[in-house]
């Protein structure tokens, strides 16, 4: 499995606010599956730059939680979470990294 991925989930309803705001649309694949519509990402072309993630208004668009794809969705503006070994404190700053 790609350990690197945007992908659409099953709250897409083919709105195409990710298709109309992506900086790479052959990125985004339209299609209807069982009578609806829904965007597909094409990995071989997603540039993972985020900008789906940050214009969906249906959480439609999802990842596979790595570190590089922790700093991609932060920077995409949505809530994540990351987990630090005790060591790792040392380098925070009044709790923050």
């Amino acid at each position: 499995m790609d350990t690197n991925k945007i992908f659409t989930n099953e709250k897409c309803i083919g709105c195409n606010r990710c298709t109309l705001n992506c900086p790479c649309v052959e990125a985004n694949v339209a299609h209807k599956k069982d009578g609806v519509k829904k965007v597909d990402v094409d990995e071989s072309k997603c540039i993972k730059c985020g900008k789906c993630l940050s214009v969906c208004t249906h959480d439609a668009r999802d990842y596979t939680d790595t570190p590089a794809v922790f700093f991609l969705i932060s920077r995409a503006g949505k809530i994540s979470r990351l987990l630090l070994r005790p060591q790792s404190a040392a380098m925070c700053q009044n709790g923050r990294v």
